[in-house]
């Protein structure tokens, strides 16, 4: 998934759910006991979302990708109407709206799931509330856990004995790369053996060595 489309999706899917939470909760407090009002109101929270999130997603991308052309033209002393830059331009504002439309209906729906089982009876009233509830904190959870993710790239540390195991780095994505664990005695002969390496022990074989960010 793209930045652009990350972002979007994010966002919005944390409002989806959010606003989900809301209704249900607040629905109980008020002691409906009829699913359908909180499928109804429910479903109409996504559908505004989501159309919101369509229309304005669109037109912030298209007004700034509008820019960015008009600047590219300027510095090319050409047009550029006809061209891929434009296509690419108009291409990036749907898609970014497609995902920004359809992100809080995705997360909206997973928490009404179980109040439309309770309309064919599958679910009691009471427990759909508990479920539902508890699918909303789970999908906000996981939408955390993703943006977590992103944050700490995760990544394969290999040393010469064939241990391999996961670990982390504050390093920039782009740094991440090619990693190479190498033994403690060749560490001060290493070309690598630089401020951009890092140390670390093996959780296999516990030998300390060196991370080379090459």
């Amino acid at each position: 998934m793209t930045p652009i489309a990350r972002r979007y999706f994010i966002k919005n899917g944390f409002d989806g759910s959010m606003t989900m939470l809301g209704i249900i909760i607040g629905s109980w407090s008020v002691g409906v006991t009829k699913p359908e009002i909180i499928v109804t109101a429910g479903l109409g929270a996504c559908l505004a979302m989501g159309i919101s999130g369509l229309f304005g997603a669109y037109m912030t991308e298209k007004a700034e990708r509008q820019r960015q052309l008009k600047t590219l033209e300027a510095a090319m002393l050409t047009d550029l109407t006809h061209s891929i830059h434009n296509d690419a331009s108009n291409f990036v504002s749907m898609y970014a709206a497609f995902i920004d439309g359809s992100s809080p209906i995705l997360t909206g729906v997973i928490s009404l799931v179980p109040f439309i089982l309770a309309l064919t009876g599958t679910f009691l009233i009471w427990d759909a509330y508990i479920v539902s509830v508890i699918l909303s904190l789970v999908t906000l959870f996981l939408l955390g856990l993703y943006l977590g993710r992103i944050e700490g790239e995760h990544f394969v540390i290999r040393c010469p004995d064939g241990c391999r195991w996961n670990s982390h780095s504050s390093h920039s994505p782009s740094t991440e790369r090619h990693l190479t664990f190498l033994p403690t005695k060749s560490l001060s002969s290493h070309p690598y053996f630089e401020p951009t390496s890092v140390r670390t022990t093996c959780a296999t074989c516990k030998r300390r060595g060196l991370i080379a960010l090459s």
